[in-house]
């Protein structure tokens, strides 16, 4: 944008004053937590709240939420707070055959300082052979008008496929497995692939989402499933805003003109 346009934009914006303008991005984050605390044991409160400095995800936050060794079919948290540490109205409810780890032994932190290793350890296990066949996560009153969500996804072994969908993408995946967790930081890869290929990876990331709830489903027929969520507001970009408001600042002044003008 032309420096010009900057300085008309800046001057609309502050007479229009804009709702939301220069409002930052909030996160919610939660993760299965067996073998997989993150911040470590005894770092966690009686909520399950990890600190706001134990940082983990593709989008590094820390106040991240667990299932604080319990089974995550008997925890169910309500309000979870979100990477500034405030209570928001999310809620967040699951399906699976049980809990289940890479190593039930806890792989500690990254070497870069973040908590990854644990993030992906420990997932909400399923397969073909037990019922439910599913690792589901069910989001209510998720709180912002537009969003992403950010799917981690794990297994005990490598080399198993599966697929992970919000009920309208499909991601297909092959599990890393062990490797995950084995080397100074996380292994942490995104698919894209939607047509089969089946690339080795453990997270996906569903863009451009809105309304009050989703339901985020991974189907691994070997065993495997859902490790983690984040839930990823999205606020409009300063320049889209910026051009929004001299639009709008430009349609409100000739109005006025219009206004002022002798009538023919």
């Amino acid at each position: 944008m032309k420096p010009h346009l900057f300085a008309a934009c800046a001057a609309v914006a502050s007479l229009l004053a804009l709702p939301g303008q220069g409002h930052a991005a909030a996160v919610v984050s939660f993760n299965i937590d067996i073998a997989g605390t993150i911040g470590g044991d005894g770092a966690i409160n009686a909520n399950g709240q990890s600190p706001a400095g134990a940082i983990a995800g593709v989008v590094p936050v820390g106040n991240w939420t667990g299932t604080w060794n319990g089974s995550f079919q008997n925890f169910g948290p309500t309000d979870l707070i979100d990477s500034n540490g405030n209570p928001t109205t999310l809620d967040i409810s699951g399906v699976g055959f049980g809990d289940y780890a890479i190593s039930f032994s806890h792989p500690g932190q990254d070497t870069d300082g973040t908590w990854n290793k644990e993030l992906i350890n420990g997932y909400m296990n399923a397969g073909a052979s037990v019922n439910p066949q599913v690792s589901m996560f069910t989001l209510s009153e998720i709180p912002y008008a537009a969003y992403d969500i950010i799917a981690y996804f794990t297994s005990d072994a490598a080399g198993r496929t599966g697929t992970v969908t919000d009920g309208t993408t499909t991601y297909d995946f092959t599990t890393i497995g062990a490797p995950s967790t084995a080397g100074p930081n996380a292994l942490l890869v995104q698919t894209s692939s939607t047509t089969g290929l089946n690339p080795t990876t453990n997270y996906a990331v569903f863009s451009g989402l809105s309304g009050a709830s989703q339901v985020i489903t991974a189907n691994i027929p070997s065993f495997g499933g859902l490790a983690g969520i984040q839930v990823v507001e999205v606020v409009p970009e300063p320049s889209s805003l910026c051009v929004l408001s001299l639009v709008s600042g430009i349609i409100a002044l000739q109005a006025r003109v219009r206004r002022l003008l002798p009538k023919a």
